[in-house]
């Protein structure tokens, strides 16, 4: 089961038990972001805008793809 809380725009999934909270923006759990990403994740949401990442941690290792071109 998944849900997205409207306010925050955070998805969240349950997978058994813990509450799994992950960005509605990038492949990265919300918890993982320091306050760059967590900034840019939150304008990047705001602003209805498609780009990629630049979130330093988090189990997934960002690709090619998702970089964002400077």
């Amino acid at each position: 089961m998944s849900s997205i809380d409207v306010e925050s725009g955070v998805a969240v999934a349950e997978i058994g038990d813990p509450v799994v909270t992950a960005c509605a923006v990038c492949p990265h759990p919300a918890g993982s972001h320091d306050v760059i990403a967590r900034r840019f994740c939150t304008a990047t949401q705001a602003g209805a805008f498609t780009r990629g990442c630049v979130c330093s941690g988090g189990p997934e290792k960002a690709t090619a793809a998702m970089r964002v071109r400077k």
